[in-house]
């Protein structure tokens, strides 16, 4: 039971707050209790759920029960992920459970998702599981563990036992602070790691195992429940001989369980679906980054462009609302970008609100992470007396408003709704959303999920499968009103989890803290070199698995090398070139595509026509990353790696220089590929190639890109 003195000075103010905030009657709010989004049909691109005795069926995986309570296996594109069933692990005596077998009973079925029921018993417990499984494979499990009177028990996990060839790569959310630009260096950097050995981690709401071709992901939103005396032991990887197991204990210790004990979590395989080929061909991006590219004869006829503007762009009605407006920049803004065949797409979030906007203030207490602040009501009082200028903009921020709690389904009615009508009233191209993940666990005592943090420390709350739910719904409802309408989510790492329901994941804001150590803004100001975009830096296991097209989606680099100190930037371009060439090396041999942001515009420009020249990303073009073992292209120094793209009748190099010096290079063509004649893909400039071998100079630390033609 939470101290009732911890929590009392929030829910004074929450009480207060409430005397002048109570929403309105729904019929005030056109939006509220919407269907938008809401069916039982198996949208594009999935197929509908199939069950087929004891096995559930969705797009490209399959999970099959053999009478336990947890499924015996998941398949990928026809791949087993585990090496024996799921262990559902509760010990008594020492000894785990023997629970019988029982099948599996199909409670109800749709399209779009079954249900299932189980339940078993044994040793004076009974064990009750329900799982949903969705149409993209949204795997979601409840399981009641109820004694027969006074039970010691002296542990419960759930065990996950992997294939060694699949437990590659660990990879887990990471909390990141996007109001303040900020985590732990620490964290992130071990956020993802090659499986090498056992290690441990605290509750995290997202895990994914996997390799460069499948995985499995586990997911929580809470471990309120759980009986932890190692709170830093949580969740563990295990690698046996045989087996690489992911261990998650709800129950560490020996307790005495006198009443029924519920957890819940999810599971879902990779890919989440189809990889739309179409995506490699969007440039996306700040609209002035493409207007001067398109200007310099850049991706005509190759690559489609689209533009996330901000409000300082086209004066919206609401900054930080996907609502555009009718006024006259408005106006001109749109017509620029059309002059320049670029797509429009308004700057928008996923998990904040914009207090301008009457709703966010209305239903604060059921939407929010936190109840407002006194300071903060009176700023919403002057909006409610018709205040109009944005507070936060006038002091150069983003938002005036707050972190939402994702759960609320009346936000996911407000949500879709705003969507849908800018696409009816606006007709915007595409749906970017900053703040893109549940970054922050929630504390509002105004919500039957709070967990008093001065009382349960280390307990969390985080609302992801009602994010995932509020991504569902705004994916139907947008693809029905405009079907080729790009998703757009700005997160820290990309999440296994949201992601079915997003086209691109825009990634890599979160390096900063990287880049930067510890030093905050104020201190870079003071000493630029504390801040050093040195991308050369970053673990190689995030080049390697960061930008998979098989996780089902695009995943994206956000790119960061000016930040924080423009002015040292502006006083030192060479620098700033030269730190923009490398990211942009590591960039092109991973086989990554950028979010066109946070970089030189001369090296983005020569990235971009080089790409060009090996004319437009379609289907049939393959990708072959210089950490894969093949004859394609080898390179004549050990300080050179050489990825390659192809397509009948040409193909593309990257020679990448990791030496402190400028090289000279002999690359070695297999046969497959052409190697008639090679140039230069950004300049044109003709290469020497002869004896098979291509030769080209590439700078210090940074690259090059040959075409090779017949």
């Amino acid at each position: 039971m939470r101290s009732r003195s911890a929590a009392r000075p929030a829910l004074i103010l929450a009480a207060a707050l409430t005397c002048r905030y109570l929403p309105a009657a729904a019929a005030d709010y056109p939006w509220m209790g919407t269907k938008l989004g809401v069916t039982d049909a198996a949208p594009a691109p999935w197929t509908p759920v199939e069950v087929d005795g004891q096995s559930v069926g969705v797009w490209g995986r399959t999970i099959t029960w053999d009478g336990g309570a947890l499924p015996a296996q998941i398949e990928s594109q026809d791949l087993p992920l585990l090496a024996g069933p799921l262990e559902p692990g509760v010990i008594l005596g020492g000894l785990p459970v023997e629970f019988p077998a029982t099948e599996q009973r199909v409670a109800s079925r749709s399209e779009a998702s079954v249900q299932l029921e189980h339940s078993t018993s044994a040793g004076g417990l009974t064990l009750d599981t329900h799982t949903t499984v969705e149409f993209d494979g949204f795997t979601r499990i409840t399981m009641n563990l109820t004694p027969d009177g006074e039970i010691e028990v002296g542990g419960w996990e759930l065990r996950v036992p992997l294939r060694p060839d699949v437990a590659e790569v660990f990879s887990r959310y990471l909390s990141y602070d996007f109001a303040a630009l900020r985590t732990d260096k620490h964290s992130f950097a071990s956020s993802m790691r090659f499986i090498g050995g056992t290690f441990h981690e605290p509750f995290n709401p997202e895990i994914w195992v996997g390799n460069r071709r499948v995985g499995l992901t586990w997911a929580a939103e809470t471990n309120r429940d759980w009986m932890q005396e190692d709170m830093a032991r949580a969740i563990s990887i295990e690698p046996k001989r045989t087996r690489t197991d992911l261990v998650v204990r709800f129950i560490d210790h020996t307790v005495t369980l006198d009443k029924p004990m519920t957890v819940e979590c999810a599971l879902v395989a990779t890919p989440l679906k189809p990889f739309d080929t179409r995506l490699r061909q969007i440039r996306v991006g700040h609209p002035s980054r493409m207007e001067t590219a398109i200007d310099h004869g850049i991706g005509d006829g190759i690559a489609r462009y689209y533009g996330i503007s901000f409000p300082n762009d086209f004066a919206p009605q609401y900054p930080g609302i996907p609502f555009p407006s009718d006024s006259e920049k408005a106006r001109a803004h749109r017509e620029r970008l059309d002059e320049h065949g670029i797509r429009f797409i308004p700057y928008g979030a996923l998990a904040y609100t914009n207090a301008i906007y009457e709703p966010p203030r209305r239903f604060y207490e059921q939407w929010h992470t936190l109840p407002v602040s006194e300071a903060t009501l009176k700023r919403y009082e002057a909006y409610d007396a018709g205040e109009t200028e944005d507070y936060a903009l006038k002091h150069y921020g983003h938002w005036e408003g707050y972190r939402v709690c994702m759960t609320p389904e009346s936000y996911h009615d407000f949500f879709v709704d705003t969507y849908v009508r800018a696409i009816r009233d606006y007709d915007i191209d595409g749906i970017y959303l900053d703040h893109g993940e549940v970054s922050h666990g929630c504390q509002n005592p105004n919500h039957d999920h709070y967990i008093d943090p001065a009382e349960q420390p280390g307990k969390y709350f985080y609302g992801i499968f009602g994010a995932r739910q509020c991504l569902k719904r705004l994916w139907i409802a947008t693809k029905q009103a405009k079907p080729d309408l790009p998703i757009i989510l700005h997160q820290s790492r990309p999440s296994k989890l949201f992601n079915s329901f997003v086209d691109i994941c825009a990634s890599g804001e979160v390096i900063n803290v990287f880049f930067s150590g510890e030093h905050r803004i104020p201190a870079l100001r003071e000493k630029p070199r504390l801040y050093t975009p040195d991308y050369d830096t970053l673990p190689p296991v995030f080049w390697e698995y960061e930008f998979l097209e098989s996780y089902g989606f695009d995943s994206r680099l956000l790119p960061e090398v000016k930040f924080a100190t423009q002015a040292y930037w502006d006083e030192h371009p060479d620098e700033y070139a030269l730190w923009s060439r490398v990211m942009m090396k590591n960039v092109l041999l991973a086989g990554a595509r950028l979010y066109a942001g946070n970089m030189d515009q001369e090296v983005l420009e020569e990235c971009w026509r080089g790409m060009d020249a090996l004319g437009p990303m379609t289907a049939e073009v393959g990708f072959v990353p210089w950490h894969e073992e093949h004859d394609l292209a080898t390179p004549s120094l050990p300080t050179t790696r050489v990825s390659v793209y192809h397509r009948p009748g040409r193909a593309l190099l990257i020679a990448g220089n990791d030496a402190g010096d400028a090289v000279t290079e002999h690359i070695s063509v297999g046969p497959a590929l052409p190697r008639a004649s090679a140039l230069d893909a950004a300049t044109g400039e003709a290469l020497t190639i002869a004896g098979g071998a291509v030769e080209v100079g590439v700078p210090a630390r940074t690259f090059r890109m040959v075409l090779l033609r017949p």
